[in-house]
């Protein structure tokens, strides 16, 4: 078994979680704070973001379709049977949301970050 600390990837999460304080605190100071910062994000923690209007982003990692790669975290649909729980995003690449199966992707998020008004 080989085992290893991948650094460049510890350095980008710092990156990203600095970027976002930085980003916020300089295109609208005192008008948007992150406020929550996690490694284990749950669907229960979507809807409960999105229901308090707090947007967030997702970074996705070694995910077979978007890589390493930042995600808009913008809604939630479910099936009322609950046999279906999607969130909804915006990945950049395209201007349509996105629905995507929550358990289908839980394995490839490495932070998510939710961001409010003061």
């Amino acid at each position: 078994m080989i085992r290893y600390f991948d650094k460049i990837g510890e350095i980008r999460k710092l990156y990203y979680r600095s970027g976002l304080y930085n980003y916020f605190d300089r295109q609208y100071p005192l008008q948007f704070r992150t406020v929550s910062l996690t490694y284990n994000l749950t669907y229960n923690l979507v809807l409960s973001e999105i229901n308090a209007n707090r947007p967030g982003t997702i970074l996705y990692w070694g995910h077979p379709y978007y890589g390493e790669h930042y995600v808009t975290l913008v809604g939630y649909q479910y099936d009322t049977d609950g046999s279906n729980e999607y969130y909804i995003i915006y990945d950049t690449w395209s201007r349509a949301r996105v629905y995507r199966l929550f358990y289908s992707d839980v394995s490839y998020f490495s932070e998510y970050s939710s961001i409010a008004r003061y």
